[in-house]
């Protein structure tokens, strides 16, 4: 296989573009060149870049999820740092961010997932870019899971939130330029978009077919498999069962005090889920729900990457746990949960599982059908 050289990599087609203007850089020190070196340096070595703006966990990737990051300066460049992420304190924001820029650059490591916050980082900005009339360019990265599978359902506009902004599947098999296209275009954002692509990279290519080292993305990302049971597991956050934070193996850890580890295995796995195995097990987190204590449940292991349901592993969980344990419960975290899925239905128990799963395997594919006119990269 050839090199695979991402947009940051391909200075002969953006540096014709942007170089002579001012430039506001959208980046965290995750996203890295063919180097290692940080993405921030090396357009700050070739550009005017006036401002950097760091999504959900910041610059440096170091908060942890949902904890707001306020303004700062960056100790490698020296530039002021505003936040796509602020939390509730407020402070300053993109806006701020794009008055001395004529032009802002977006380069983060998505994972391919609806719930990870990226790529509404990236449409919240091209939104403001779209109204302040800033060309926006995307520097564009390859899909650590793939480009040719897609799962679950698509999200219902009513729980648009920043979990998941448009009507797109929870695995939506998009590189994050592809997904700036589509969204500019079919979610009419309407902004100056540019999308510097990826060389040499084809959509069956997932992260261990290349010769990259994985640097975590956001603090409970560790590898390439977490990515994958993510769009699964990542449903527990909206309960009280533990979704492995405070464990090395958040998302693929899943269970809580209440929990028969045994027994919750053997019903997963009587549903024969492709590329899912459940082991059972027992951990003890360190922080976040049930830290301290002894939870019983399993960890999830991917027998086939390549064909692994993980949507249909984490629909699966929710409907045992909840029907199997008595003290299962959403609680104040049901909001979250719909968000999540986007829908209530499941919840509230107007579908069921087999439903929920069945939907998503016709509105994913529908969505790959219809979603190929913004598609940059060929599947071979």
């Amino acid at each position: 296989m050839n090199e695979i050289l991402c947009g940051i990599d391909r200075r002969e087609l953006w540096l014709p573009l942007l170089k002579g203007k001012r430039i506001c850089v959208l980046t965290h020190a995750p996203a890295v060149d063919r180097n290692y070196l940080r993405s921030a340096d090396v357009l700050c070595r070739e550009l005017d870049v006036t401002a950097l703006c760091g999504p959900e966990h910041g610059l440096d990737g170091l908060a942890q999820a949902g904890v707001g990051v306020g303004f700062s300066r960056d100790t490698g460049t020296g530039l002021p740092v505003y936040s796509l992420f602020p939390g509730k304190e407020g402070g300053p924001s993109l806006v701020d961010a794009l008055a001395d820029a004529d032009a802002a650059v977006c380069d983060f490591c998505d994972i391919g997932a609806r719930f990870y916050t990226y790529v509404w980082s990236m449409t919240d900005a091209m939104k403001i870019c779209a109204e302040k009339g800033v060309p926006f360019y995307v520097l564009d990265r390859p899909n650590p899971i793939g480009g040719v599978r897609c799962e679950g359902t698509l999200l219902e506009p009513e729980f648009a939130s920043f979990v998941g902004r448009f009507p797109i599947p929870v695995r939506h098999g998009l590189t994050l330029g592809e997904a700036a296209r589509l969204c500019n275009e079919r979610f009419a954002i309407g902004c100056e978009l540019t999308v510097i692509p990826v060389k040499n990279w084809v959509r069956t290519c997932e992260f261990e077919d290349t010769d990259r080292v994985w640097i975590n993305p956001s603090p409970n990302m560790p590898n390439p498999d977490c990515a994958r049971i993510f769009c699964g597991t990542c449903f527990l956050e909206g309960t009280n069962v533990s979704e492995g934070r405070g464990t090395t193996r958040p998302y693929e850890l899943i269970g809580a005090p209440f929990v028969e580890a045994e027994k919750l295995a053997r019903r997963l796995n009587s549903y024969h889920i492709p590329g899912v195995l459940a082991r059972p097990c027992r951990f003890k987190p360190t922080a976040d729900k049930h830290a301290g204590e002894v939870c019983g449940g399993v960890q999830f292991l991917l027998t086939d990457r390549k064909c692994a349901e993980c949507f249909a592993a984490g629909v699966r969980l929710v409907d045992i746990l909840r029907n199997d344990c008595p003290e299962f419960e959403y609680g104040d975290r049901a909001k979250h949960f719909d968000q999540l899925l986007g829908s209530d239905r499941f919840r509230t128990g107007k579908i069921s599982a087999d439903e929920l799963i069945g939907q998503g395997e016709e509105e994913s594919r529908e969505f790959r059908r219809s979603a190929r006119e913004f598609m940059l990269y060929m599947e071979r």
